[in-house]
């Protein structure tokens, strides 16, 4: 990922969590956790969900998503205090998942620290099993994108 500035970095994701970084985040190592990235991802993504509507597609189909899998990969370690910015987009659609690009960019270092591929599979919670994206979810997947 190439983003050299902050303001990059707000015009390639179309949705952004500011998060600022705690001291209770660090580790024995003195800096943030890997894992608390990973949970600033989560809050981005849940926010990508919210524009999808996925909640009320949940109660009213019993159809919904579920993370399959992410790779991260992590550039520069942060220390607090610092804020980072969180971005979530689409990447590509298939007929039963779809893959997003997320990363998270850190103020103090004018940089992305790291960088996610997560991979989202639709899965029917009344049946238990997977199933195709349905077509009002991929409408509105595609304009978000």
């Amino acid at each position: 990922m190439k983003i050299g500035s902050l303001k990059e970095f707000k015009d390639f994701f179309p949705i952004l969590v500011d998060i600022p970084v705690a001291w209770g985040e660090m580790d024995s190592m003195q800096h943030v956790n890997h894992t608390v990235y990973l949970k600033w991802m989560e809050t981005a993504r849940f926010e990508f969900f919210e524009k999808l509507g996925m909640i009320d597609l949940m109660e009213e189909t019993g159809v919904g998503n579920i993370l399959k899998s992410i790779g991260c990969r992590y550039r520069i370690p942060l220390t607090h205090p610092d804020t980072v910015s969180v971005g979530a987009k689409l990447s590509e659609v298939r007929d039963d998942e779809y893959l997003m690009e997320q990363a998270v960019f850190s103020h103090t270092h004018s940089a992305v620290a790291a960088e996610a591929q997560p991979l989202m599979v639709m899965y029917d919670y009344q049946e238990l099993r997977k199933t195709v994206i349905p077509p009002l979810l991929r409408k509105r997947l595609l304009e978000l994108k």
